[in-house]
C-alpha cells in the first residue's frame, strides 16, 4: 500500500509527498536526496495562519492572550505527533538504515506533519 493510500488522499505531486516524508538523516545513507526541512518551514506557517482562522472565527469573545495559547497547543508537537498517529504517518517516514525507532513525540514526526 502508497504511502498516499495509507494517508487517504491523492497528491497532485507525488514527488512532494516523498519529500515530505525524508527526514534529514535519511541524507546520511542517501546524500542526493531531498529532506522535508523546507516543506516543513512553509507548512509550519500554514499550519499557523489555519489554527489562528480557526481559533478566531470559532472564538469571537476570546482575548488574544488566549488565542495564542490555544493556537500553541493546536500546532504543538504532541498535537502534531497525535495526529500523525492516528494517521499512521511516522511508519512512513524514510530515515536512515539503522536509525532507532522514533518516541512517539518527536520533533521528526512533528516536522513531517507540518511538511
Amino acid at each position: 500500500m502508497s504511502a498516499a493510500e495509507i494517508l487517504g488522499y491523492r497528491f497532485a505531486d507525488a514527488a512532494l509527498l516523498d519529500e515530505a516524508l525524508t527526514t534529514p538523516s535519511f541524507r546520511m545513507t542517501t546524500p542526493g536526496a531531498r529532506d522535508n526541512q523546507r516543506l516543513e518551514f512553509l507548512g509550519d506557517a500554514v499550519l499557523g495562519l489555519l489554527a489562528t482562522d480557526w481559533l478566531y472565527t470559532h472564538n469571537p469573545a476570546s482575548k488574544e492572550g488566549e488565542l495564542t495559547g490555544n493556537r500553541q497547543h493546536m500546532v504543538s508537537t504532541a498535537a502534531l505527533c497525535g495526529a500523525a498517529a492516528k494517521a499512521g504517518l511516522p511508519a512512513l517516514l524514510k530515515r536512515n538504515k539503522g536509525a532507532k525507532e522514533l518516541p512517539h513525540n518527536s520533533k521528526t514526526i512533528a516536522d513531517a506533519v507540518e511538511a
